[in-house]
C-alpha cells in the first residue's frame, strides 16, 4: 500500500498540478477573451478554454474535432510538451492571425505525422497555418488550439499560474476579483494543494508506520521497567546503592537505557503526532464535493486528478485501518 501511495505521488508530479489554481463559474459565462488578455498583461498569467465542435480538412480528408480558443500562455500554464514547432504568440493573438496548434491525435489523423509545422488546414471556411503540435495527453480526441481573438465566445473557467513570488493562491484569489471572480460566484480550487496532498498522504502513512513501531517499542520498554523497578526497590532495602550497582550493574544499565529509550520514544511520538496533525489540518478544503469542478473547461487536464484523488484517499484510509489492526493485535498478544 505504501508503494501504491508512492506511485500516486510520483505520477501526480508528472501531471504538473503543483502551480495551478482553477476558478470555475457557477453561472453563465460572462468574461470576454480580451478582458482576460488585458488582465494578463497587467497582473499575472491566466488562461482559459472556449470549446466548440467543428471539422478540419487537409489532403481531402475531413476530420471532426474540438476547436479550443485560448491565449498564448495556455501551453506554459498547462505544461503540455511540444512535439513539433511552437505555440502561437501574444502578437499573433492580438493581430488575429489564423494560426493553429494541433494535438498529437489530430496531427496523426490529418497528416499521419507530427511534422506538420508550416502546413495548412481548412476550418470554418478559412485556411489556417499550423504552427505546432503539442501532446495534451488525449490519445482519443482530436483537438486544435487557436487564438480566442478569432474564435470568440465567453469564458466560464480560468486557470492561474502560481509562481509564489508573489503570486501564491491568496494573492491570485484576491487579484481575480478585478475580473469579478469571487468565491460566491465561482468555485475556486487550489490544484497545487490537491497535488501536494498525494505526497502528504505518503508522508503521513510513513509517519504512522513510525508511530506504530515506536508504540510497540515503548510498550516493551515500559514492560521492562515495570518488571525491574520493583525488584531494585526491594534490593535497596537490603543493599547500599554502591553494593546494588556492583551486584546488578548489567541489569541496572539495561534498565537505565530502557528508561532513556522510553523518554526519547515519547518525545519522538509527540513530535510525529504533531507533524501528522499539522499536515491533516491542511486537508479540510482540498477539493469541492461533486463532479462539476472537473467537467467542462480543462476537463482533459483535470481528469487524472478527478479520478485518482478519491482513490488515493481510499487507499490511505485502508492503510491506516490496517496499521491500527496490526497495533491492536500486537498489544492484545502482549496482554496474554
Amino acid at each position: 500500500m505504501l508503494a501504491a501511495l508512492a506511485w500516486l505521488s510520483l505520477r501526480c508530479a508528472d501531471e504538473h498540478y503543483d502551480r495551478l489554481l482553477l476558478a470555475k463559474s457557477a453561472s453563465a459565462p460572462n468574461l470576454s477573451p480580451q478582458t482576460v488578455e488585458d488582465f494578463c498583461a497587467e497582473e499575472f498569467l491566466v488562461t482559459y478554454e472556449i470549446e466548440c465542435q467543428t471539422a478540419a480538412e487537409a489532403h481531402n480528408y475531413r476530420l471532426p474535432l474540438t476547436m479550443i480558443g485560448t491565449n498564448s500562455c495556455y501551453r506554459q500554464i498547462l505544461s503540455y510538451p511540444l512535439l513539433n514547432g511552437g505555440f502561437f504568440s501574444a502578437v499573433a493573438w492580438q493581430a488575429g492571425n489564423k494560426e493553429a496548434v494541433l494535438n498529437a491525435t489530430a496531427a496523426f489523423k490529418l497528416f499521419g505525422s507530427y511534422q506538420t509545422t508550416g502546413q495548412t488546414l481548412k476550418m470554418e471556411g478559412a485556411n489556417w497555418l499550423i504552427v505546432g503540435v503539442l501532446d495534451d495527453g488525449d490519445a482519443e480526441n482530436p483537438r486544435v488550439y487557436v487564438p480566442a481573438s478569432i474564435s470568440g465566445g465567453n469564458i466560464d473557467s480560468l486557470l492561474v499560474l502560481l509562481d509564489n513570488q508573489p503570486v501564491n493562491a491568496d494573492y491570485a484569489i484576491n487579484g481575480l476579483k478585478q475580473l469579478g471572480v469571487y468565491e460566491h460566484n465561482y468555485t475556486i480550487v487550489d490544484l497545487s494543494a490537491a497535488s501536494a496532498a498525494f505526497a502528504q498522504r505518503l508522508t503521513v502513512a510513513l509517519y504512522t508506520v513510525l508511530i506504530l513501531i515506536i508504540l510497540l517499542l515503548l510498550r516493551r520498554c515500559a514492560g521492562l521497567l515495570f518488571k525491574r523497578l520493583p525488584f531494585y526497590r526491594e534490593q535497596l532495602k537490603q543493599l547500599y546503592p554502591r553494593e546494588l550497582l556492583t551486584a546488578h550493574f548489567g541489569g541496572l544499565l539495561t534498565t537505565t537505557l530502557a528508561a532513556l529509550a522510553l523518554l526519547a520514544g515519547i518525545a519522538a511520538l509527540v513530535t510525529l503526532a504533531l507533524q501528522v496533525l499539522a499536515i491533516c489540518l491542511t486537508w479540510k478544503d482540498l477539493l469541492p464535493t461533486g463532479h462539476a469542478w472537473a467537467l467542462g473547461s480543462f476537463a482533459n487536464k483535470l481528469s487524472w486528478l478527478h479520478t485518482w484523488h478519491p482513490v488515493g484517499m481510499i487507499m490511505f484510509l485502508i492503510l491506516l485501518a490496517v496499521l491500527v489492526l496490526i497495533l491492536y493485535f500486537c498489544l492484545r498478544q502482549k496482554y496474554k
